[in-house]
């Protein structure tokens, strides 16, 4: 049965303050945030290495100074002489078709607020997706007949109720914002023993049945008092430990929390930009290939390339940070529980078996780090010292 929880209506400027902390929670600086002083005391280092780590660091710091004075200054005077030439007609209209083209190549995400390259229209990605896109993906996988062995509901009925609870309100004016192309958001259940679920443009979602009935398998083990996933404990950054009851959380919180987190991908468009992204690769690879190509080392070639692309998947492991707290975000909205989300990270850590790989290597991050982020994504957004509550109607 479904549960209603006290809903947390928080602005998106906060959800994206969330974001931040949660992004930067798993991860430490490459160098340590520590004064000059503390590193010319040597307490930690001596001698020549001191020296160089003082030296290295001071560099670091020094580059990004000047930069930061640079960018404040050009700003400041091509802000000015943009005052100056704006009331002359021919320079507004050629800004404001610059800006026209500007928006279109580079629009702001609702999800995150911050700008991303995309050469597709939203009505040319809701084309892709509906037409071609989610059909290829979906058409021939079998639809989900599976039922609820806790109420025996349909599986599939479960999914639908929580897409649409989950498009409505104010989630609605932030998954298809006004006057822009909207987007069909739907699941479809199919039937497979896969552990996984997906998003295609446009606003089609696929989820696998065999990760509910695993989902639900764990709530049995809670209500037989066989062992099963009742609390999530992380470290975070400063090194304090942080514990998460998830005794309350429902198959429905979860299943929120799963299907807002695929929403996010189509909301942010994740997709579209992906591919502009292998684009820009694919560019920058043909300069260097047209450049490097009488030397005719084949290794360096290929070398580039991987790093090219080793270097697209920070984006893409940051895709998901930002979907797993964007999705808690929207599940607390429809009135879910937001541990959901944190429950279900607890559940994949179970599940997979790929945590061994080195973290740079995968597309997505490792349910450790991800339940980090999440915890501390929640602190922010949904610890009572941290936010209001508001009784969902």
């Amino acid at each position: 049965m479904s549960v209603t929880h006290a809903t947390f209506h928080r602005p998106l400027s906060e959800l994206w303050e969330a974001q931040k902390e949660g992004l930067k929670a798993p991860y430490s600086p490459i160098f340590p945030e520590v004064s000059n002083d503390y590193i010319k005391s040597c307490d930690i280092l001596e001698g020549t290495v001191c020296r160089v780590y003082k030296t290295l660091y001071d560099s670091v710091a020094a580059v990004h100074y000047i930069a930061s004075k640079v960018i404040q200054a050009v700003t400041f005077v091509f802000g000015k002489i943009d005052q100056v030439l704006d009331y002359i007609p021919p320079y507004w209209l050629l800004k404001k078709a610059a800006f026209s083209i500007y928006n279109y190549l580079h629009p702001i995400n609702p999800i995150n607020g911050q700008r991303q390259f995309n050469v597709f229209s939203r009505s040319a990605e809701q084309f892709l997706g509906d037409y071609i896109i989610y059909p290829y993906n979906s058409y021939v996988l079998p639809d989900s007949h599976e039922k609820s062995m806790i109420n025996n509901q349909n599986y599939s009925s479960i999914t639908s109720q929580v897409t649409n609870r989950l498009n409505s309100g104010v989630n609605s004016e932030i998954l298809n914002p006004n006057g822009q192309t909207a987007f069909n958001y739907r699941t479809k259940l199919v039937h497979s023993f896969k552990i996984n679920a997906f998003a295609c443009p446009g606003g089609g979602m696929v989820v696998y049945d065999g990760l509910i009935k695993e989902l639900e398998r764990e709530f049995e083990f809670k209500n037989k008092g066989f062992k099963a996933i009742t609390s999530s404990t992380v470290i975070l950054k400063d090194g304090s430990i942080k514990s998460v009851d998830l005794s309350d959380v429902t198959l429905e919180d979860v299943t929120a929390a799963l299907i807002g987190h695929e929403m996010t991908h189509v909301a942010s468009r994740h997709s579209m930009v992906q591919v502009t992204a292998q684009l820009i690769i694919e560019a920058v690879y043909s300069v260097f290939i047209s450049v490097y190509i009488q030397a005719g080392e084949d290794i360096y070639e290929e070398g580039f390339y991987q790093g090219l692309k080793l270097f697209s998947l920070f984006r893409s492991r940051q895709n998901e940070f930002e979907a797993d707290i964007t999705g808690m975000y929207l599940a607390a909205n429809a009135g879910y529980n937001p541990k959901g989300a944190i429950y279900l990270q607890e559940f994949f850590e179970k599940e997979h078996s790929r945590d061994w790989y080195p973290e740079f290597l995968l597309t997505h991050p490792k349910a450790a780090s991800r339940k980090i982020a999440l915890v501390a994504a929640y602190t922010k957004l949904y610890e009572p010292s941290q936010a209001t509550e508001v009784r969902s109607a």
